[in-house]
């Protein structure tokens, strides 16, 4: 390295050193395996949420077909497995022990939002209306699905009730 170079990197290393934070602090650790095939698994359902949301804020209800609830719905299923330690087969019923490294996933990864829009979006705009929907409605069981994935979201799990608290006004009104 010339002179030149190392002139500029201690400049940089000063200016640095005058910018510093305690919270610009991070630790580089390595993960298990688990946890990456964990965080993987999440971000490989996310694009799939966004995408309903995105049809539902834009009012797109003809890419709403059959063969696309159910893969949601089987999405939504997967995810409440994947947080849950359960003997059950029924994802509208079945309770169990939460996986809390799974929980904070899903809370850190902000995926915990996405079920809430998930049950605000449809009756926002009133693109649906709550009281002309029935059990048997494929959006009523979307919208069951991820208020049951929210509830194991926060199941025993206190940063994660904190956390989903924010949104309480948007049962309410």
């Amino acid at each position: 390295m010339n002179k030149e170079g190392f002139d500029f990197l201690r400049q940089q290393k000063l200016m640095l050193r005058k910018k510093h934070k305690e919270e610009d602090v991070y630790v580089l650790k390595k993960a298990d395996t688990s946890e990456v095939a964990d965080v993987l698994f999440i971000h490989s359902c996310v694009d799939s949420l966004k995408l309903y949301l995105y049809n539902i804020r834009n009012k797109k209800v003809e890419e709403f077909t059959v063969p696309y609830f159910v893969a949601l719905e089987g999405l939504l299923s997967s995810m409440i497995f994947f947080l849950t330690e359960t003997d059950s087969k029924d994802p509208f019923t079945c309770e169990g022990i939460p996986n809390q490294k799974r929980q904070r996933f899903m809370r850190e990864t902000r995926v915990v939002d996405l079920f809430v829009d998930m049950i605000y979006c449809p009756f926002q705009d009133k693109l649906y209306n709550f009281d002309e929907l029935t059990q048997k409605h494929p959006i009523t069981r979307i919208c069951q699905l991820a208020y049951r994935l929210l509830k194991h979201c926060v199941k025993e799990y206190n940063y994660s009730k904190f956390y989903v608290a924010q949104y309480i006004d948007f049962y309410f009104n």
